[in-house]
Formats: structure tokens, sequence, C-alpha cells
């Protein structure tokens, strides 16, 4: 997970999303309504309803990842708030996320578990920054939590962070990312510019995106050395601010990296 910097949505679609929650509001069963207005099928609905949805795939950049696993492609819009007990945040745009079916419907669900402040117990990648509870061991694959964080470790629980599926994707993607850096780099030598922009357009689209952020900052490290192939580190220490321009820019994220104390 990485954080993810939210936009601003049209003026349109927040006038739409503001009818509706003064509607949910003023409702005597408000669970009830919120739930219809939200599936609702007419035209206008349908309509803005997709613009809000378009408006979280650019906020995910790449080619359009989910905001919690960072795997597989998102589709469904996800209350981060859950609309089922908190409808008042159902047409809120700040509680609205980009999620795959895997990480909406079997993890999450309904869960969302609170501390006793009331605050949440679950990480938001549009509102706070994951690495502040989250770090990653990209050649184990494994996400764990920052220093004993509570919310980091619900986090994890909660939306199976550590599932097989993706604890072997970002294996892969700590290998396959280095590939790729090198080949890049193997390209700006040649001034073969096409080819190196079609690799970091492959670099930027590629699944678990936090993944080549701690590929980035392990570069910076001195013992970099032990964990980085020397060609693909060389590329990193000659390239890496072009990189991290090139990943901002894909990514349409202008927040700081994922700064893992233990990466590896």
């Amino acid at each position: 997970m990485r954080r993810i910097l939210r936009t601003p949505l049209g003026k349109k679609a927040r006038v739409w999303l503001w009818r509706h929650a003064r509607a949910v509001l003023s409702a005597p069963r408000p669970v009830a309504v919120a739930n219809a207005r939200w599936a609702s099928r007419r035209p206008l609905d349908r309509r803005y309803r997709e613009e809000v949805r378009h408006a979280l795939k650019q906020m995910a950049g790449g080619v359009e990842r989910c905001m919690y696993c960072e795997d597989s492609a998102g589709h469904a819009i996800e209350h981060f708030w859950p609309r089922s007990r908190f409808p008042e945040r159902a047409f809120c745009w700040e509680n609205l996320l980009l999620t795959c079916d895997r990480c909406n419907n079997h993890h999450k669900r309904t869960q969302f578990p609170l501390s006793l402040q009331g605050e949440p117990l679950l990480v938001d990648p549009t509102a706070e920054e994951p690495g502040m509870h989250l770090e990653l061991r990209p050649r184990e694959g494994l996400m764990l939590a920052r220093e004993g964080s509570a919310k980091g470790e619900t986090t994890i629980g909660v939306l199976g962070l550590n599932r097989y599926e993706l604890r072997k994707g970002r294996k892969i993607a700590w290998t396959g990312l280095q590939a790729l850096v090198e080949r890049y780099g193997r390209f700006k030598e040649q001034d073969r510019a096409e080819e190196a922009a079609l690799c970091a357009g492959t670099l930027t689209g590629h699944p678990f995106p936090a993944v080549l952020e701690v590929l980035l900052r392990t570069a910076e490290r001195a013992d970099a050395e032990q964990y980085v192939d020397p060609e693909c580190l060389a590329v990193l220490r000659s390239h890496g601010s072009d990189l991290r321009a090139l990943l901002a820019r894909g990514l349409s994220s202008q927040a700081a990296p994922v700064s893992p104390a233990r990466p590896l």
C-alpha cells in the first residue's frame, strides 16, 4: 500500500454527492435510503457514479490498481467507512476508494474496527501515509506492522495483505523490477529514447508500485549492495531522480514514498 493523492472531483459530481448525502441525513431510515440511492439505475445516477469511478481510477494511476493490495485491477467503489454502518458518509467523496473485488468483498466486507477514541484502525491511503503504520519486506513478500502499530496489524489482518498471492507477487516484483531497471539503464546509455520511454512506462504501470518505491529507497542505503543487483544499483544511482519523477507522474501521487526501516 502506498500514499495516494486525492484529487478534486468535478463540480457537478460534487453537487450530485451532496444532494444524495442531504437526503440520507434527513431520512428516517438512513441505511435503507443510502443503499437504495447508491444502487440507483437512473441515468443521472449512473452517469455521476461512473464519473466518481473514473476520478478514482485517475488517482490510482498506472493501470488502475487496487488502492489496498496494489495487485489486482481496481473496479469497485469502496466505502472506507462502510455504508451499512455509516450511511451519513455514503456520498462523501473523501470516503470513496478504488478496490478490487477480493479486497472489498472477500476480506474487508463491512469490517471496520475502531479505537477506543472512535478512530479507524484501518489505513486510508488517501488520508495518511501508509508507511507510518506499514513496512514492506519485498524479498520475503511480507507486509509488516511498523514498530508494532495496532493500525498496521489490523489493516494487514482485515485486508488480508499477506495472503499467498500477494506475498508471491511482491517477491516476483522485487526481482522483475530490478531487471526492468537494468534494461532501462542500458537503453539510456545507448540513447534509445523510445525504448527507454516504453521501459519506463512498464515500470510505472507494474503491479505493487510500493515495491518500486522500496527499491528506490534501498539504493540510497550504505549497505544497498547486499540487497540490490550491482547493475540495477548502478542505474538507480545514476538515474534514480528520473525514475522517481516518472513514478510520481505515472501514479498521480505527490506524497512522500514509503520509508521502510527494515525493508528486506
